[in-house]
């Protein structure tokens, strides 16, 4: 299953994340062993492991002006 998943881009889980917790996708800043992941790469691409874990940080939204 972890394999399959590796194949999936960061912005996959961010969309997940919107539909789950309703965390807005702009919001949101995945990191990985101490980097932010960028949305239109692989989990693979960031050597993310089964034995890791990704931090999830959400940001409050700007205010439209």
């Amino acid at each position: 299953m972890l394999i399959a998943l590796l194949y999936l881009k960061v912005l996959n889980l961010k969309e997940k994340l919107k539909e789950i917790k309703n965390y807005d996708v702009n919001c949101q800043k995945l990191m990985f062993a101490g980097k932010i992941l960028k949305d239109e790469n692989t989990w693979e691409s960031h050597n993310v492991t089964e034995a890791g874990f990704i931090v999830v940080m959400v940001s409050a939204p700007k205010p439209v002006p």
